[in-house]
């Protein structure tokens, strides 16, 4: 947990982050599941200079507590209740309806869900790249 504190020093808020601990989730049976396409720097360079060169638009985005956005689609994930959260007896869980930190089909779920929004929008992924989206917009 840390202290966010306003420009003259003065508390502001407590800031935490609640996460998954990686190492005692069960295995899952295909690991290809969690893969998420990365971002190829040399496909950004290229089409950014493509971009100057025929004088396109471009734009980016970025995305704050990205991975705590996705939505459990399909998918059922129970934890256990963190002790510092009173109310909870041990014998309780509790279902997941958006993905944590931690969880190792976060980058997918993520993923899927920008896909989706973006496809909606009329974006393409792009066929060598997939984190590129395309728009003939």
């Amino acid at each position: 947990m840390t202290i966010k504190q306003f420009p003259s020093g003065a508390f502001r808020s407590f800031k935490a982050r609640f996460c998954i601990r990686r190492g005692l989730q069960k295995k899952a049976v295909n690991d290809i599941v969690a893969y998420s396409p990365l971002v190829q720097w040399a496909a950004v360079h290229l089409i950014l200079l493509i971009s100057i060169m025929l004088q396109l638009k471009t734009c980016s985005t970025d995305f704050s507590n990205a991975f705590a956005q996705s939505d459990m689609k399909g998918e059922s994930v129970y934890i256990s209740p963190p002790p510092m959260i009173g109310g909870f007896s041990r014998d309780k869980v509790l279902k997941l309806n958006k993905s944590l930190y931690g969880q190792a089909d976060v980058p997918r779920m993520w993923y899927d869900n920008l896909r989706a929004s973006l496809e909606a929008r009329g974006f393409t992924a792009c066929k060598v790249d997939p984190y590129l989206f395309i728009s003939k917009k």
